[in-house]
């Protein structure tokens, strides 16, 4: 891949500082907001036989990971869908549970074959990872006629990773520029990346570091918009309470919690 960092990452820390810890948290959530935000991870959560069980067992994870594991285990072995997502979780990063990514895909590939995007895209990415291009761009291809725009992009990357001709090239070209369309932010720097690092050889280099200009200039408008708000004098408690409730998962808030 062509991502030699997260641009988005390395500019919210230019733009705020490294002492403004409520400022951070807001903007690490716009990010997640901005990248993750189409996922049904929350929707797959609410669906499940018991999500009071789910969310007892989250708050286990967060204390004891070792403990929460072999729970959800048992769930995801009983057909829990969202379990298999935490299952996959602790195997891939190994939290809860020795690390192996083997399991860790298979865990995700049976969320994502029972509908969790989450288990889609990380049921790829593991294939790819272990060198199994096929089976990655067979997922990621479900993907994108979900119209998941995560898969859209990963599935450029793959492409364009494995580009032989102008064909592969150009494709992996549209399939970038549809998840940009649909305003996708990674999908820019993505892109951006790909074209100033010679993806798309030497003549599209230009342009690659003009969109990627364009590219920071774009999120920082969006992270100073949202920086001006928070610091709005009066507005500062209310914002800050919004953080809060924005940075726990809607599945995890107190019934009634909403966003505003």
């Amino acid at each position: 891949m062509f991502r030699i960092s997260c641009v988005l990452c390395h500019w919210l820390r230019r733009l705020v500082g490294r002492d403004d810890p409520t400022w951070l948290r807001a903007a690490d959530q716009l990010r997640s907001e901005i990248l993750f935000g189409e996922w049904n991870t929350d929707t797959v959560f609410e669906a499940d036989a018991d999500p009071a069980r789910l969310r007892e067992l989250a708050t286990l994870w967060d204390k004891n990971p070792g403990e929460a594991f072999p729970q959800f285990l048992a769930l995801a072995e009983a057909g829990s869908v969202w379990s298999m997502i935490r299952v996959g979780f602790g195997y891939r990063i190994g939290l809860g549970v020795a690390r192996d990514k083997n399991r860790a895909e298979r865990w995700f590939t049976a969320a994502f074959e029972a509908g969790s995007d989450y288990g889609l895209i990380w049921s790829a990415r593991l294939a790819r990872d272990r060198g199994d291009i096929a089976k990655a761009r067979l997922i990621l291809d479900a993907g994108v006629a979900r119209g998941l725009v995560r898969a859209t992009v990963d599935l450029a990357g793959i492409i364009l990773d494995g580009a032989k001709t102008d064909g592969d090239r150009n494709r992996a070209r549209s399939l970038y520029e549809a998840a940009i369309a649909a305003d996708y932010l990674s999908a820019r720097e993505e892109l951006a990346l790909a074209m100033a690092f010679g993806g798309f050889g030497w003549r599209a280099i230009p342009g690659g570091v003009r969109r990627l200009r364009e590219y920071v200039k774009t999120s920082g408008d969006l992270i100073e918009t949202r920086k001006r708000r928070l610091f709005a004098g009066a507005e500062i408690r209310q914002l800050q309470d919004d953080v809060s409730a924005r940075a726990t998962p809607a599945h995890l808030r107190p019934t009634g919690a909403t966003d505003a």
